[in-house]
């Protein structure tokens, strides 16, 4: 809460700067007037000061508390699995499991972290700014830049369906790969009595393969 507290202050210092910046124009048009741009200049450093700091506080708590979320999960999940049956393992493949303790459990922090921010961000950042147009700059202008915004929706929402998509096909390659590479590993003493090192090899590239793939086709998309 206290992050979240933070950002929203940050967020609402941030949109004076422009405005200094607006009022140092119009008093370079007046010569005699160095002292009041000395001033503004002087208040922007303070707000930019006072966002760094607070900048790092937010960062502290919001993402220190998603840091120690994945960390007490997994070790959740761990003693969890530590205590399942034999049928347990039978039923889930290692890679699997391999791909909770790292890829989802990352995706959750990412949730708990940079995508709380970029929310309230979009939220409270866009009503602010939108209410300090109208109120410093004109409405007329405000309102036509407004209008792209319906588009950009319709197209976010279409790319994040198939982000969606790409990364759930992602996530199960990674699991393929984590899970051959263990049974190889595992396996290694049948793999060398029967002579299969080109095989797994060719096995383990053409999963490579796929992973690489499954990756440049979600950071295409999300570039």
């Amino acid at each position: 809460m206290i992050g979240i507290i933070f950002l929203l202050m940050i967020d609402y210092f941030q949109i004076f700067i422009p405005k200094k910046i607006g009022n140092i124009m119009d008093d370079l048009k007046l010569v005699e007037n160095f002292d009041v741009i000395k001033m503004s200049i002087f208040s922007i450093l303070i707000i930019a000061f006072s966002i760094m700091i607070g900048r790092f506080i937010w960062r502290f708590f919001i993402f220190g508390t998603a840091r120690l979320f994945e960390f007490k999960t997994a070790n959740k999940i761990f003693s969890h699995i530590l205590d399942q049956s034999y049928d347990f393992y039978d039923k889930w493949r290692t890679g699997d499991l391999m791909t909770r303790f790292t890829e989802d459990l990352n995706s959750v922090r990412m949730a708990m972290g940079p995508s709380i921010v970029m929310m309230i961000d979009t939220i409270f950042m866009s009503s602010i700014t939108i209410i300090a147009m109208v109120k410093f700059v004109n409405p007329k202008l405000t309102f036509l830049s407004l209008m792209p915004l319906p588009i950009i929706g319709i197209i976010t929402l279409f790319f994040g369906k198939l982000i969606r998509r790409l990364f759930k096909n992602l996530q199960k390659t990674i699991s393929d790969l984590s899970d051959h590479t263990e049974e190889s590993y595992a396996g290694i003493h049948v793999v060398k009595v029967f002579s299969l090192e080109k095989t797994m090899q060719k096995r383990f590239n053409e999963r490579s393969k796929k992973y690489y793939d499954a990756q440049m086709k979600l950071i295409k998309i999300w570039g």
